[in-house]
């Protein structure tokens, strides 16, 4: 998983490829995809996939606790590095992602005996040294990732208190003023319970002056109207048009920006035809909702190509195929809908 910036110098990649995305810079929604920093690297085909066709790149693994801080006050920049520099020389904006999270912590951090201002001082020294080493290269920040509606132990939450949150979000702003900060969260696309919690935790940001300037919404998905397989990294039902439309203006009357952050849509048994279809049906209700709503800046797949896709793994097999592009890079009905 680890590589060095050094290592991205191996082949030359173009720096632009027919076929690109017709979205440039500055077009909305900007298309973006999740990305290892071993294959931008080190896999001149993955590398020049993502140069023909996105605008955008959020590191898949390079910015998680364990990666980018595995022993405490040692930091490891490289996978990052590489990615940010891939992007530059490339012209691509970048998504970092993410800062803070329940989960892909290291040891040292989620078993030390911390007191609550211990606590407090290294996750602002973790937000401080990252965005601060990054600042005017990494455009976006989703700052703290699935804060509300979880039942296992969030170390933060358990040391500080909820306080964090703010502790976070100031530590960023104060670390690089341009970034824009955003909060990340899987199923709060539906107007249920999960984006209660999360609007509820929004309205306190705003009444206490904590910068935020956006809302990233996962959208793990699935092609089917009812709750299929595993539903921790899934949405529990696949949203409508109408239900994303609608949380887009609830977030757009509160000034903040939308980004559709980590989408995939999983299979659940044979890739046929028809499910291929099927699947491309709802890229496109998605990718068309966010066209329709002027506060939806972005939006990202989980990656591109199924070679590389998490989804098998974390369901154990049940699930997959949950990508615009096969183990081949061969384009599926569901990369038609972004790139003809």
């Amino acid at each position: 998983m680890l590589s060095t910036a050094a290592s991205l110098l191996a082949f030359a990649v173009p720096a632009t490829v027919a076929g690109a995305s017709t979205a440039p810079i500055g077009a909305r929604p900007v298309l973006g995809t999740a990305v290892l920093d071993r294959l931008t690297g080190g896999d001149s085909q993955y590398a020049n996939m993502v140069l023909s066709h996105y605008h955008m790149i959020t590191p898949e693994n390079a910015t998680k606790w364990s990666v980018i801080e595995p022993q405490q006050g040692v930091f490891n920049f490289a996978p990052m590095d590489a990615l940010v520099d891939f992007a530059s020389r490339h012209h691509l904006q970048v998504q970092g992602l993410p800062l803070v999270w329940w989960t892909g912590n290291p040891s040292w951090l989620t078993d030390g005996n911390f007191s609550p201002a211990e606590m407090s001082a290294i996750l602002q020294n973790h937000i401080r040294t990252i965005v601060s080493r990054y600042a005017g290269r990494v455009a976006i920040w989703n700052v703290v990732s699935e804060a509300v509606g979880f039942a296992v132990p969030n170390p933060f939450n358990s040391r500080i208190g909820p306080g964090y949150l703010d502790i976070a979000y100031r530590t960023a702003r104060a670390a690089d003023p341009t970034a824009k900060l955003y909060y990340n969260d899987m199923g709060g696309e539906i107007p249920a319970w999960r984006q209660t919690l999360a609007l509820n935790m929004v309205h306190g940001f705003l009444a206490r002056g904590v910068p935020l300037d956006g809302m990233g919404l996962e959208m793990h998905t699935t092609t089917s109207k009812i709750p299929v397989g595993p539903p921790l990294g899934a949405t529990n039902s696949r949203p409508s048009a109408g239900q994303i439309g609608r949380t887009m203006r609830t977030y757009a009357k509160l000034g903040l920006d939308v980004a559709i952050t980590e989408m995939d849509v999983r299979l659940f048994g044979p890739v046929t035809a028809k499910a291929l279809k099927d699947q491309a049906k709802v890229y496109k209700l998605i990718y068309r909702a966010c066209i329709k709503s002027p506060n939806c800046r972005s939006l990202t797949t989980w990656g591109f190509t199924d070679r590389y896709s998490w989804v098998p793994s974390w369901t154990d097999g049940a699930a997959g195929s949950a990508l615009p592009f096969d183990r081949n890079y061969a384009p599926k009905p569901a990369a038609h809908v972004f790139f003809g």
